[in-house]
C-alpha cells in the first residue's frame, strides 16, 4: 500500500508531497523515508517516545536523511527528550501542547485547526517551516 501511495503521489504535479507512515522503524517507515528529501518525526516527551525517536534517528542517519522533530503532547513527561535533541543539535520544528481539550476534540473526530485559533496558527507555522526547508533543498 505504501509503495502504491508513493507511486501515485509521485505522478502529481506538486512541489511538496507529504506522506504519513505508522510509528516505529518497520518497513513502512523505511519505504517512506528512503524516498524522502526531509523526514518529519513526531514524538512525545516520554521515555517511550524518546526510545522510539532514537531508533528512528539512527535509521535516518544511516540513510543520510535530513529530519526535524515535532513534539506532540508537549508539557507531558519530562525533559530527557529536550536534552537529547539539544545535545544532538536536532531541529525542533514545533510543539503541539498536551491538552485535554485537543484530546476530546480528536475523540469526537473534530479537527483542532478548524476550531482552535492557536492551533490553526501553530499548524500554519509548522507548514511554513517545512516549506522553507524544502525550498532550501532546491
Amino acid at each position: 500500500m505504501i509503495k502504491s501511495t508513493i507511486s501515485q503521489a509521485s505522478k502529481q504535479l506538486s512541489d511538496f508531497i507529504l506522506i504519513d507512515s505508522p510509528p516505529g522503524t518497520s518497513c513502512p517507515f523505511i519505504q517512506t523515508s528512503i524516498r524522502s528529501d526531509f523526514v518529519i518525526l513526531v514524538t512525545e516527551p516520554t521515555p517511550y517516545g524518546l526510545s522510539d525517536l532514537r531508533q528512528a534517528i539512527l535509521t535516518l542517519d544511516s540513510m543520510n536523511k535530513s529530519y526535524g522533530v515535532i513534539i506532540n503532547r508537549a508539557g507531558l513527561g519530562n525533559m530527557e527528550l529536550y536534552d537529547y535533541l539539544l545535545e544532538n543539535n536536532i531541529q525542533i520544528l514545533g510543539e503541539i501542547p498536551f491538552s485535554k481539550e485537543i484530546a476530546r476534540m480528536y475523540t469526537q473526530g473534530d479537527l483542532v485547526y478548524d476550531t482552535m485559533e492557536d492551533m490553526n496558527l501553530l499548524y500554519r507555522e509548522l507548514c511554513k517551516k517545512i516549506i522553507n526547508y524544502g525550498n532550501s533543498l532546491s
